[in-house]
């Protein structure tokens, strides 16, 4: 039989509109994979599961097909599909190592999703397999053991946690992991409701601590938890301590980038604790130094905005940010700025990060002694000259209730990022690391020391921490305080 040649074009077209059909897409599993995740980013859940599910069809041994399982989990328990969402992540622990940084990954989800649920026993059976079958393993052992101390402080079973990690500790030296398990261990009687207990517990092992970055640790640690039995002395006595220890770290470390993550740590200890006067001031002065690291840069301004907007001072964030765009417009300040200014006009910026009315910050801010280092500015290479020598015009300096007085009492830092009148910043003298301009001879204060000693009303102490009298009553001249 002859066909006319019309019919058999439009009987090609079809089989091949049908073969189109009949799926063949020629997408590889990578590619499909990433069609999902777009969709799954543009809030298209259904499309983007639709896309998942064909990547764990046609590839079920591609390792896409992994990243495709914990996307739909994602979107399973994210619409209360929990039993789904389990078969998901069952289904990607199958297909891989827990040897490989995906397959704890991996792990560490599905664990997550059954704490959820407080499905601790499932959770805790699952440690107990991975463990046998790990066993020969040490480190993954190991945190398949902490990861089981974990559930079992969730679930409540506090004295079997306990218990684990009495004997991990035992047999530890490595400071990284002494903290961890020494949080961990205080984390089991928060969990009991004992704060009492974890104070006790870390006030008996702090003495006996030699190593300093552990002792920053517990010091930090007991400083949380008497600030959280609103016990604002006892909690600035081991914030002064810990004070003194980054103090004696700083001049004993001789790496830039050493030094600005230690000068980081401190600051944002501040801030957790509510000590936004001292934190202002810490990161003030890193800024100032000008670092030369990018990283070092955003994370000195992000730390000082932090700040400053708990603090309510939305025209001094601003100034800040303006300062920063201008000095690196590189760096994403400029974007900041302006979404700081759209949240500003929306009135949304006092809903999102609202002042700091905590205990703590409250008590902070009322005490006329400001806690924070007044040897860092010398430490980071800051020149301190007791104004404000910013270009620009200035009228007055910051107190702490944010308004301006008539004197100019600069401590500590060259500027304080003070009112709407200034830029954000002081002049910057020299780089990190370079050696700074002595910063005073007075007779009651010693700078030759590693500790801080300080004078306040004419009495000096050396608890290794410095003690400023507010800004509005008191000009310095690098390490001089005078009346």
């Amino acid at each position: 039989m002859r066909f006319p040649i019309r019919t058999l074009a439009l009987f090609a077209c079809a089989t091949i509109g049908l073969s189109i059909l009949a799926g063949c897409d020629r997408r590889t599993p990578d590619e499909r994979l990433q069609t999902a995740v777009e969709f799954y980013q543009q809030g298209d859940q259904l499309s983007a599961e639709m896309e998942a599910q064909k990547v764990v069809e046609k590839a079920p041994e591609d390792p896409a097909s992994i990243q495709a399982n914990m996307l739909l989990a994602q979107i399973y328990a994210s619409q209360n599909r929990f039993d789904e969402a389990e078969i998901q992540m069952k289904s990607a622990l199958d297909n891989v190592s827990q040897l490989d940084p995906m397959g704890k990954e991996v792990l560490r989800i599905y664990l997550a999703l059954l704490n959820t649920q407080q499905k601790y026993d499932a959770a805790l059976d699952t440690v107990s397999k991975y463990q046998q079958e790990y066993a020969e393993d040490p480190g993954t052992s190991l945190s398949l053991l902490m990861a089981g101390v974990e559930i079992q402080t969730m679930a409540g079973q506090t004295t079997a946690a306990r218990e684990t990690l009495n004997d991990v500790v035992a047999q530890t030296t490595a400071p990284e992991e002494l903290t961890i398990y020494r949080q961990m261990y205080v984390s089991t009687f928060m969990r009991d409701g004992n704060t009492t207990a974890a104070i006790d517990y870390l006030e008996v092992h702090l003495p006996e601590t030699k190593n300093p970055e552990v002792r920053r640790g517990l010091m930090g640690a007991l400083a949380q938890l008497y600030g959280a039995n609103d016990d604002y002395a006892k909690s600035r006595f081991y914030l002064e301590d810990l004070t003194t220890s980054f103090i004696d770290a700083l001049r004993q470390e001789l790496d830039v980038r050493g030094r600005v993550s230690l000068v980081l740590q401190l600051g944002q200890s501040y801030l957790e604790l509510g000590n936004l006067p001292g934190g202002r001031r810490v990161f003030q002065t890193l800024y100032d130094s000008n670092p030369s690291d990018p990283q070092a840069l955003v994370a000195a301004v992000n730390g000082l905005t932090q700040t400053l907007l708990r603090q309510g001072d939305t025209s001094a964030t601003a100034n800040l940010l303006k300062d920063a765009a201008t000095r690196h417009p590189e760096a994403p300040f400029a974007e900041q700025l302006q979404r700081m200014e759209e949240l500003v006009s929306s009135g949304e910026l006092q809903k999102m990060s609202p002042m700091d009315t905590s205990t703590l910050a409250l008590k902070y801010k009322a005490d006329p002694s400001v806690l924070w280092p007044l040897e860092l500015p010398e430490i980071l290479g800051v020149e301190t000259t007791g104004t404000d020598t910013m270009s620009s015009a200035t009228t007055g300096t910051l107190t702490e209730d944010g308004t301006e007085t008539d004197t100019v009492a600069m401590a500590g830092a060259a500027a304080i990022a003070n009112t709407a009148e200034t830029s954000g910043s002081a002049t910057i003298a020299t780089d990190l690391g370079t050696s700074a301009t002595d910063p005073g001879t007075s007779s009651s204060t010693n700078t030759t020391t590693s500790a801080v000693t300080v004078e306040t009303d004419a009495l000096t102490t050396s608890s290794g921490v410095t003690t400023l009298p507010p800004l509005d009553t008191v000009e310095t001249t690098g390490g001089q305080t005078g009346q």
